[in-house]
């Protein structure tokens, strides 16, 4: 009886094992339910009956080409339940080559295979997500246009993966926008003021995916000149500007000499040595009632021997240059120096227009110092970039100061300097005394 009851337990054991390993190979036969392409590049969608850990799995999908050889792909899943995987080529398939998409035997935590064996032949019909950059137009103020070979997503990765760089690889302020009538482009406005002669360069690299989830993989340079730009009519400069250098500052550093004090109407030479001295350096530690109290306290207009003994007391590199031509302080300019100029008003044109950035903006001015720091060559003109401190709270109509970055033409300039002392001081943290 006894072996009887043992032999029954066996079979029963039996019995049971073999229940549970048919049980469980139903359970996961169709682990996979559904394998397919969704669309031409290559993107293949898995669906699975249960929720899958990307480790247990990244080893086990493989796409290969018609020579056998493994393809680099990446594996993401496309819902939250982790039950479907998105399998992409990491770099793209050769257009109508057979490929064979492979999910080979898939294992659990505890060792065990829960999945059946599957193969999918494939081919490639199109190429992957192409783009074509329109040269820009230059009145339009070099506005971009992107072409795309399909229709894209417009996101936040969209917008990360464009880029438009200067020629240091420093990044510009840019604003994208799209047409709703045409899904497949994009538009790149340039915020920042672009500089003629310079080569600009548009990158696009990054997660611009189509709305069938396919990625752009081959990353996108191109590079556009930029030979001349339209200026805004309210400058007063002209139409188009071939050439430009402005030595400037990313901080304030212009002093309206209006507001310096007791002595303020003789504070141009004051105004001007300090705004030097914080061109060199943001925290000098100087100020115009300063260098007014050590040079003539008394209210006495300085002379150039005094800029270069204040200079010299602050460890300032400058120089004085005499019989100046229009050439020189261009050199000086394009060698990354300022210069520091004695005028006589009279010889620059004053300008009755309220809202003009060019010539004298008073109409009675005494000779006074000036600070230049750039020019811009406009309709074959020369301009020099001013900080003129004579200004005594003169404003524009949008309140900014019109003794800032004024403009005038090369010719009358050299005129009221030669009329006035016919020399200049270079100030620069680098200069050659010998130049």
């Amino acid at each position: 009886m006894k072996n009887i009851i043992k032999i029954l337990v066996a079979i029963t054991f039996v019995l049971l094992s073999i229940f549970i390993v048919i049980n469980y190979n139903h359970k996961y036969q169709n682990f996979i339910i559904e394998a397919e392409t969704i669309d031409d590049y290559g993107t293949w969608y898995v669906n699975f009956d249960h929720e899958v850990e990307m480790d247990d799995i990244i080893n086990s999908v493989k796409i290969i080409d018609d020579n056998g050889e493994l393809k680099d792909i990446i594996l993401s899943y496309s819902d939250e339940l982790k039950k479907s995987i998105i399998i992409k080529p990491k770099e793209e398939y050769q257009v109508d080559e057979k490929y064979k998409l492979i999910i080979d035997d898939i294992y659990n935590k505890n060792n065990m295979k829960i999945n059946k064996y599957i193969t999918r032949e494939f081919y490639v019909n199109m190429k992957p997500l192409e783009i074509e950059v329109l040269h820009p137009k230059i009145d339009e103020q070099y506005k971009i246009t992107l072409i795309f070979n399909q229709e894209i997503k417009k996101d936040d990765k969209t917008t990360e993966a464009i880029k438009v760089v200067d020629s240091k690889g420093i990044s510009l302020n840019i604003k994208i926008s799209d047409d709703e009538e045409s899904p497949n482009k994009l538009f790149i406005e340039i915020l920042d003021k672009l500089i003629p002669k310079q080569e600009y360069t548009v990158k696009v690299k990054g997660q611009i995916t189509t709305k069938h989830h396919n990625i752009m993989l081959n990353a996108l340079e191109f590079k556009f000149p930029v030979p001349k730009i339209k200026l805004d009519e309210s400058l007063g400069l002209g139409v188009y500007e071939t050439d430009r250098k402005i030595n400037d500052r990313n901080y304030e550093w212009y002093i309206d000499q209006g507001n310096t004090g007791e002595h303020s109407e003789n504070n141009s030479g004051p105004a001007v040595a300090v705004m030097a001295a914080k061109w060199l350096n943001k925290d000098a530690e100087v100020s115009v009632n300063r260098a007014r109290k050590i040079y003539y306290p008394d209210g006495d207009e300085w002379f150039s021997v005094t800029l270069k003994s204040f200079f010299d007391e602050y460890s300032i590199p400058a120089i004085v240059a005499e019989d100046i031509k229009s050439i020189d302080i261009k050199n000086q300019i394009d060698n990354d120096n300022i210069v520091i100029a004695y005028i006589d008003p009279k010889y620059i044109p004053y300008e009755s227009n309220e809202n003009s950035h060019i010539n004298r903006y008073k109409i009675q001015e005494k000779k006074h110092y000036i600070l230049i720091k750039g020019y811009r060559v406009v309709d074959d003109k020369l301009y020099y970039e001013i900080y003129d401190p004579y200004n005594f709270g003169s404003v524009y109509e949008d309140n900014e100061l019109k003794g800032k970055d004024r403009y005038y033409y090369e010719v009358d300039l050299i005129n009221s300097i030669k009329n006035s002392w016919d020399n200049i001081i270079i100030v620069s943290s680098d200069i050659d005394e010998d130049n």
